[in-house]
């Protein structure tokens, strides 16, 4: 089996390498890791992690992530192998690399033949981000750094598409303001080729030398591999000890109108396809109805053929066993702003006064924010019933504090990325507006 590497280090290339192969104790793809369950300090390795250094340093603590705690490694090496071979793959990490003295370009680092995805922050005089593409190298401007010196860094790797130069392709996407921002296509004139196109899948992810990394997450991708998208976001969802999720997902990274969960006349039904993938076995709840996933296939009944989710519907998702999991919506319209009606009486899931809602950004956003303040449009005696961290919490309306959960204090929580809730309109014939920013 040849090796592979994502490699950041404080004298080296930011460098990801893909082959074919398999090792033993290979984790299955989807995967996430986010170092918050390991024990602070410390000299032991990651859970599913392996090194070839002896003696190597692995410090685990909040002073070396974004995402809660990250792993800061001292001179050490640290793989991880990966199950199945995908080959059509998203790959995520959060770090704080060094940049590399290339000498203005004279001096690019080295690339083993092994390794077909590789790229590096440049130190010039404004630096710069570049990439391997096919034999040559590709200098794009560099993305937008947050928390003093943090990147979010997502590639897309593609195998052996008859429709792809040199047997593969590779697509990166990086910025935005935090983690969980969504982040744009870097590579805008087209996807690169993969240093060395003739392997299958995945096997192995490594970092190499001084690094602080956080929030890993793979997943596969169901899409025909030649399809590049502008803008892609990724949300993780942590399983609750009962299995079920409340959160949703971000809808408006498929369509800005409407997705299917299933359609088996010649749509794309993009978004069902990510849920049976991301769930494998489990549920889609959408209004009072649960969607069955088993080995990622819709069950029969009740059908998911033609099923819609519209914009700003809540969902719930249930997953049979498993671990967090990472959803990787890619798409290539930008969201837009958009209005949708708050009904009283009985609405489209023949609930009264209930509706389920979901908010459709990509990053966390207070009531206000979202585009629902507890004043313009609000009634007495509307509510709002959502998950607060671990637990549901309801919301009623007050004047003149607007949402409150303990009818003292205004409510200050904010909505998650794609969180399903549920609105209370306290009327049977006066809707509201919900203007989503």
């Amino acid at each position: 089996m040849r090796i592979i590497h994502f490699r950041i280090a404080a004298t080296a290339a930011c460098l990801l390498a893909v082959c074919t192969g398999l090792s033993m104790g290979a984790v299955p793809v989807p995967y996430v890791e986010s170092f918050n369950r390991i024990a602070d300090g410390g000299s032991g390795l990651p859970p599913d992690w392996t090194s070839p250094v002896v003696g190597g340093t692995y410090i685990v603590g909040a002073a070396y992530g974004v995402e809660g705690k990250g792993l800061r490694t001292e001179e050490a090496d640290l793989a991880l192998a990966i199950d199945g071979a995908p080959s059509n793959v998203w790959c995520r990490i959060v770090s704080k690399p060094t940049p590399y003295d290339d000498d203005n370009g004279n001096a690019r680092p080295t690339v083993d033949a092994e390794e077909v995805v590789a790229f590096y922050i440049a130190d010039r005089a404004t630096d710069v981000l570049c990439l391997k593409n096919g034999e040559n190298w590709t200098d794009v401007a560099l993305p937008t750094s947050y928390n003093g010196g943090w990147y979010t860094f997502i590639v897309h790797i593609k195998f052996n598409s008859a429709a792809e130069a040199n047997d593969g392709s590779w697509d990166i996407y990086s910025g935005g303001s935090t983690y969980l921002s969504a982040c744009s296509r870097l590579n805008t004139s087209g996807a690169m080729a993969l240093n060395n196109g003739s392997d299958t899948g995945l096997s192995q992810l490594s970092v190499v030398g001084l690094a602080d990394i956080d929030a890993v997450a793979m997943a596969v991708d169901h899409k025909t591999p030649t399809e590049s998208r502008a803008n892609v976001v990724v949300k993780t969802i942590t399983l609750p000890s009962d299995n079920a999720v409340q959160d949703g997902f971000p809808v408006q990274a498929y369509a800005l109108t409407e997705e299917k969960l299933q359609d088996d006349d010649g749509g794309q039904d993009l978004l069902g396809q990510d849920l049976k993938r991301w769930l494998v076995n489990g549920a889609v709840k959408v209004g009072s109805t649960n969607y069955i996933v088993t080995d990622s296939e819709w069950e029969v009944s009740p059908s998911a053929e033609d099923v819609t989710i519209p914009m700003a519907t809540g969902v719930t998702l249930a997953k049979t066993g498993g671990g967090p999991f990472a959803c990787f919506s890619d798409y290539t319209t930008a969201r837009t702003a958009f209005t949708i009606n708050i009904t009283g009486g009985v609405n489209a899931t023949n609930v009264t006064r209930w509706n389920s809602l979901s908010w459709s950004g990509t990053t966390p956003a207070t009531l206000a924010q979202a585009g629902l303040p507890g004043t313009t449009n609000t009634l007495p005696g509307d509510l709002i019933y959502m998950r607060v961290v671990d637990r549901m919490t309801r919301l009623f309306y007050k004047s003149p504090m607007g949402w409150t959960a303990n009818g003292v204090s205004a409510f200050t929580g904010q909505l998650q990325p794609g969180q399903g809730f549920w609105y209370y309109r306290n009327s049977d014939s006066v809707s509201r507006t919900w203007s989503q920013p």
